[in-house]
């Protein structure tokens, strides 16, 4: 069971720089918040906006913009003091035996609401008349996840429509809800099609159906010269676990073009085993910075330790590589790597989206390495108004996969921009459903 538990829903104002003002305290009977923390006393949180409420809670300790709970369970909560609408002092009988049973496997109350409101915001796009293909065959997968028949006869519907790209792209749709009865003949037929985007869903499938008649195309397309047919043949080949790519892969390695150098570290990295890291070092020679660092990924998620001491010496000597650097030596636990972060989110910084994006993948990569707190600025830039920043946020936390982020996306479900709320939503149904996670991450390029 994980150690801290961390949850907030967002308020609609942003957080000021100074300390925020406390939220009532119900039923206090004359006592503060403060003089409540460390003591036994039971307390319930209600939160702003949803009215969620979360009981059964003592006070451990208040920051200057949370306050930290622990449960029955003796796992922590963190929650934004904006994110609060009061606290209520409860008896000493505990209001919800549920809590008690199965905490490990079963959501708390506010994080089933978002996961609810999350399904019920997919029916709305669903049924909006002015829903775009796209954004509607995303909302009825979602719906087919919670069981929904008719989406799921929509989706085979669509993946029967005799428009390949269309077939294509319900197919992807079918296999997230879980649905591998996906044609054989369809994925040939994508593969051999003129169209980079049949080309790149084609081989998604092929490889998350694991589709070995495919390997021979798929080999064709990745010693081709265009990135846009090379790069998802790579991705599809590494998922396969294709050995006899290595070589190719390994030379991929060097390129200059970004997209096919990036999509040669997930395959190989993805294969993994002694040839790949043989294949790697051999590289290392003569190479330019961009191509070692590569190199030192690959290395590093092969388990090779060659590639943490380059990450350990691109964090101190190398400021270009520096940042990507330490975001994988934290997200391993590496101290050198968690403190250059801590450095970073303290430090003024850019509204440009580049810039907030390496703000949440550093807050992610603390996260995952056991430090609960730097969730806040994830949820801070959840708040801007560029929802590119927001909508990449979201694929991040539905890869990380952890059910006590699902609230913080909350006011990202609610978003008016079909694309960002069906992407909220997709996150808060995959840090809630493990084997939904599994899927999408596989379709995640």
């Amino acid at each position: 069971m994980p150690k801290l538990l961390v949850v907030a829903i967002l308020s609609a104002t942003a957080l000021p720089v100074f300390a925020q003002d406390m939220p009532p305290l119900i039923n206090g009977a004359g006592a503060t918040l403060r003089s409540l923390a460390g003591t036994p006393t039971l307390v319930t949180v209600v939160l702003n906006g949803s009215e969620a409420m979360d009981p059964n809670l003592n006070i451990v300790r208040i920051g200057g913009n949370t306050i930290v709970f622990s449960g029955p369970d003796r796992e922590e909560a963190i929650y934004l003091l904006s994110s609060i609408k009061e606290i209520r002092v409860q008896d000493a009988v505990l209001t919800s035996a549920r809590r008690l049973h199965k905490q490990g496997r079963s959501l708390r109350a506010e994080e089933q609401r978002v996961v609810d409101r999350a399904f019920a915001r997919a029916r709305e796009i669903y049924e909006s008349a002015n829903a775009k293909q796209g954004a509607k065959m995303r909302a009825a997968m979602l719906m087919a996840v919670d069981g929904d028949e008719k989406a799921l006869e929509y989706l085979r519907m669509l993946a029967s429509s005799k428009d390949l790209e269309t077939e294509l792209r319900a197919s992807v749709c079918l296999y997230l809800a879980g649905d591998t009865g996906i044609s054989p003949a369809l994925i040939k037929e994508g593969l051999n099609s003129g169209n980079r985007r049949c080309k790149k869903d084609a081989a998604l499938l092929a490889s998350v159906l694991n589709d070995q008649a495919s390997i021979p195309m798929l080999t064709r397309m990745l010693n081709d010269r265009d990135s846009e047919i090379s790069v998802p043949a790579a991705l599809a080949l590494g998922r396969m676990g294709n050995t006899a790519a290595i070589p190719t892969l390994a030379r991929m390695l060097t390129r200059r073009n970004d997209e096919v150098g990036n999509a040669a570290v997930a395959a190989l990295s993805a294969i993994g085993g002694p040839e790949v890291a043989e294949q790697a070092k051999a590289l290392l020679e003569d190479a330019e910075p961009r191509t070692v660092h590569r190199i030192a990924l690959v290395l590093n998620a092969v388990g090779d330790p060659k590639g943490a001491q380059i990450l350990q010496m691109e964090l101190t000597e190398m400021p270009t590589l520096a940042r990507e650097a330490a975001i994988v030596l934290a997200g391993s636990g590496v101290w050198d790597g968690k403190q250059f972060l801590m450095n970073a989110l303290k430090s003024r910084y850019d509204e440009e989206e580049e810039e907030m994006f390496f703000r949440a993948q550093a807050a992610l990569a603390l996260v995952k390495s056991g430090d609960p707190t730097a969730i806040t600025h994830v949820q801070e830039l959840l708040r801007v108004k560029e929802d590119g920043v927001r909508n990449r946020i979201c694929f991040e936390l539905a890869a990380l996969g952890n059910r006590h982020q699902i609230a913080i996306v909350q006011s990202c479900v609610e978003s008016p921009n079909p694309i960002l709320a069906i992407s909220a939503s997709t996150a808060a149904v995959a840090m809630a459903r493990p084997d939904f996670r599994d899927r999408l991450v596989h379709t995640i390029q």
